[in-house]
């Protein structure tokens, strides 16, 4: 026999989904009760940020000056193209990616969050860290940037009309995933739920 708490427990997912859906892309980026609590916990650490910002900025200075020693893990492959490492803006400019990422990481271990609020808030700043990375600015990235060259800017032109196309649809964010190459039935199966 079915109870309304089990009814209730069965349509919580759709109400998040179309609560999610009535608000839209912009309540992805406010800062929820989680970000709240870590900005919190650093204001009340100004020794231990300033510290991190202090460590930051010196490192950028290594790196500005060609003298910082951190480099992207072998196993990274956007940063795979020999031009990372070869070229020295190119480098430079991974270097201050990566020890603004690191500062970032830092940042949240230090808050000292509960476990929840810590996750939530890891999500958050790897999501930002990743999407803000140099592999993803196409005249900055070598593959795009030789990509672009070889196709007489119609990769480039390909790739805005796609994004372009992303953000005018629901749910306004960039497909990982081309789906016209997909037909339910032809190369995708389908079989029913439970």
């Amino acid at each position: 026999m079915t109870t309304t708490a089990d009814l209730a427990d069965q349509a919580a997912p759709l109400d998040a989904l179309l609560v999610d859906a009535a608000l839209g892309p912009v309540r992805r980026f406010a800062p929820d009760l989680s970000t709240a609590r870590w900005a919190t916990s650093l204001a009340r650490k100004p020794l231990t940020s300033a510290r991190r910002v202090r460590d930051l900025c010196s490192e950028a200075f290594a790196a500005a000056i060609g003298t910082s020693t951190i480099t992207p893990d072998k196993r990274d492959r956007r940063f795979a193209d020999p031009a990372w490492t070869e070229n020295p803006l190119l480098r430079r400019i991974v270097q201050l990616y990566l020890a603004g990422g690191r500062t970032a990481e830092q940042l949240v271990a230090d808050a000292d969050l509960d476990w929840r609020d810590e996750q939530r808030v890891r999500f958050l700043v790897e999501n930002l860290v990743e999407a803000v990375s140099p592999s993803n600015v196409p005249l900055i990235n070598p593959a795009s940037a030789k990509a672009v060259i070889d196709t007489a800017g119609l990769s480039l032109l390909r790739g805005g009309t796609r994004l372009v196309k992303d953000l005018a649809s629901a749910p306004r964010i960039p497909e990982m995933v081309d789906r016209s190459g997909y037909e339910v039935g032809g190369n995708i199966a389908v079989t029913p739920g439970a």
